[in-house]
């Protein structure tokens, strides 16, 4: 199924953000190094960033950390890379005119359109803020706002609820495995974002969030 008929099928839009709606990986990764330099500890090692993919901030940031003996400083991390991220997102352009526009139009299309994200709520509303949808959005669900994160379905399932739509009449955009695992076992549809998730279980799949909006946009001015 293309992805203007997924779209058409389906009351409500989850967004994952990080690395999904947002092109940031490697900007995150790179304000959890700052946020470590900050704190007076070692640098990320090689890969020990990638190796976390898919985990919500907060166990990120304790995989870190334990990883540096520095389990107990996880608030004062937190807030260090709640303080870095927003501005330099911001200044990066990591959520773009494209996926900005693309939003909009879902929701001027009558879909109810929210993010579901394992990150703080204090990183991704400034964000939100600056491209005017933190008002527009009918659902923010962040890590703050359930026990455990993905690949639990805790999440998927409270968007569903705060859109009030059935869990198999949305479509989720997600990056992870763990993401769309979380998705998936709630019966809802999937469509998978950059390169780090398992194409056969999806029902769609993107390099990148703007080559789907530019494809939407063209179908819609054809």
């Amino acid at each position: 199924m293309r992805v203007e008929e997924l779209i058409g099928v389906s009351r409500g839009i989850l967004f994952d953000f990080n690395g999904t709606l947002s092109n940031d990986e490697g900007l995150l990764e790179q304000a959890y190094d700052s946020a470590l330099l900050q704190l007076g500890l070692t640098r990320l090692d090689p890969g020990e960033y990638a190796a976390l993919l898919g985990r919500s901030d907060p166990d990120i940031a304790q995989a870190v950390l334990e990883h540096r003996g520095e389990g107990a400083r996880i608030n004062e991390f937190l807030s260090a890379l709640a303080d870095i991220y927003p501005a330099a997102s911001i200044s990066a352009g990591c959520l773009t005119p494209d996926s900005v526009a693309f939003v909009k139009w879902l929701l001027n299309n009558d879909k109810k359109v929210g993010i579901v994200t394992g990150t703080l709520r204090s990183m991704i509303e400034p964000v939100l803020a600056e491209y005017g949808l933190a008002e527009e959005l009918n659902c923010l669900v962040t890590i703050e706002d359930v026990q455990a994160g993905k690949p639990d379905p805790e999440g998927f399932a409270l968007g569903a609820q705060l859109l009030a739509v059935k869990a198999q009449e949305i479509l989720v955009f997600e990056d992870s495995n763990a993401g769309l695992a979380a998705a998936d076992s709630l019966g809802m549809r999937v469509v998978g974002i950059g390169g780090a998730i398992e194409t056969p279980r999806l029902a769609a799949h993107y390099s990148t969030m703007d080559d789907l909006a530019a494809e939407v946009v063209a179908l819609e001015g054809s």
